[in-house]
């Protein structure tokens, strides 16, 4: 009797172990590590990683302080960790892209540049000292030559909302692409680093089913 007494005060402690709850902080920790990989190609996705380190450290924080009412330490640890290399590593890696991206020649533009000139007459003549001259930028290609294989020309804009959904952007949201090379290019969500001689004030014409900006850049340096 005394055997199965002992099984029996065993079980029922087994039984009458505290529950722990799983700590939400750790679990969403570990999930941002994973969204936080974009980081790697996106730099706004950098922000994943983060505030996954911030839920991280709080999380590892209240384990410290109720080591007996919470469970996921392991989602915490990991996710603090990977969440604070994806974000150290991205923005290294987004820094030294930009700094050696631009070819030697070249001036870069961005497309907020675009958007002041419309507003600022200062910022409208630093811009017009680019006419003609050799210019770098990088954007996304419009979707309105989606299906039409690889093409040679198209319009270049600024962020991936306007080449997801299409669209017709704003004047400054946009600059007109032709390109010199040899080969030319299908349309994707990758980014393209294009350089060549950029042109301010040309006639606007349709390309695909979209109207041209006012920025024209005559393409002979792609990647």
């Amino acid at each position: 009797m005394s055997g199965l007494s002992d099984s029996f005060e065993k079980y029922a402690a087994d039984e009458l172990l505290p529950y722990r709850a799983v700590s939400k902080t750790a679990v969403l920790s570990f999930a941002l590590s994973i969204c936080g990989l974009l980081g790697l190609l996106f730099p706004t996705m950098l922000l994943a990683s983060l505030v996954g380190f911030v839920f991280g450290v709080v999380s590892l924080s209240r384990f410290r302080k109720y080591p007996g009412e919470l469970s996921a330490r392991w989602a915490a640890r990991l996710g603090t960790v990977a969440c604070a290399c994806l974000f150290v590593g991205g923005l290294t890696t987004h820094i030294i892209i930009y700094m050696t991206e631009v070819p030697e020649g070249y001036t870069r533009v961005k497309f907020s540049q675009l958007k002041r000139a419309e507003k600022s007459k200062p910022d409208q003549e630093k811009l017009m000292e680019l006419h003609e001259g050799k210019a770098f930028i990088k954007g996304y290609c419009h979707p309105g030559v989606d299906g039409l294989g690889e093409v040679y020309e198209f319009v270049l804009v600024g962020d991936m909302r306007q080449c997801c959904f299409g669209g017709q952007p704003e004047m400054y949201d946009m600059v007109e692409v032709k390109l010199q090379t040899r080969r030319g290019v299908e349309y994707s969500r990758r980014v393209l680093r294009l350089g060549g001689i950029f042109r301010i004030g040309h006639e606007i014409r349709l390309i695909g089913d979209i109207e041209s900006g006012r920025y024209k850049l005559e393409v002979d340096y792609l990647k």
